[in-house]
């Protein structure tokens, strides 16, 4: 690969910043050079405009947490390694997680087929006849109104409930019908 000289003067302190930023690797300045102006032009695979900035305010303890976990990290990785970097590979391993999680409920809410028959009252037994089913329903109805009936008849007051209501035959009540 062909390669050109690229020269120009920068403030002292971001010269320092570049310093202390290698000194922990095994990079050059060309090197160094190189990755910053190819992230900034290709933005690490996203659009220069597709990207969006995330800014959040955090406690000063989870601040120092995410700075001391970073340079654990940072050690053991070769190359360059941003805090922006790490800062969206966490963001992006909870989601994948959350998303993992929110499926396998999903799987868990959905019943399974037999869970449907169950839910819908069908069986794997035999179906009744539609005409059996009927004189069946029909019997039912003429025994519930019978019943319905017997239970009217019980429920007719007796004289001491009357008269605890202040009710008296003489105000329109008979026990008896054949009274009216």
């Amino acid at each position: 690969m062909e390669t050109k000289n690229i020269c120009g003067k920068i403030p002292i302190e971001l010269h320092e910043k570049v310093r202390q930023e290698l000194e922990g690797t095994e990079m050059t300045i060309p090197q160094f050079l190189t990755a910053v102006i190819t992230e900034h032009f290709e933005s690490k695979g996203v659009e220069k405009m597709a990207a969006r900035t995330l800014a959040v305010q955090v406690s000063e303890e989870l601040f120092i947490r995410f700075n001391e976990r970073y340079e654990k990290e940072k050690q053991q990785r070769p190359g360059r390694f941003s805090k922006k970097d790490f800062l969206i590979e966490i963001i992006t391993q909870a989601l994948d997680a959350a998303d993992e999680r929110e499926l396998e409920e999903q799987e868990e809410d959905t019943p399974a087929e037999e869970d449907l028959d169950i839910i819908s009252g069908e069986t794997d037994d035999e179906e009744q006849e539609p005409e059996e089913a009927a004189g069946e329903a029909e019997t039912d109805e003429s025994e519930d109104e019978d019943e319905i009936a017997e239970e009217a008849e019980d429920e007719q007051p007796s004289e001491s409930i009357m008269e605890g209501l202040g009710m008296e035959e003489e105000e329109g009540y008979r026990e008896d019908p054949e009274d009216l």
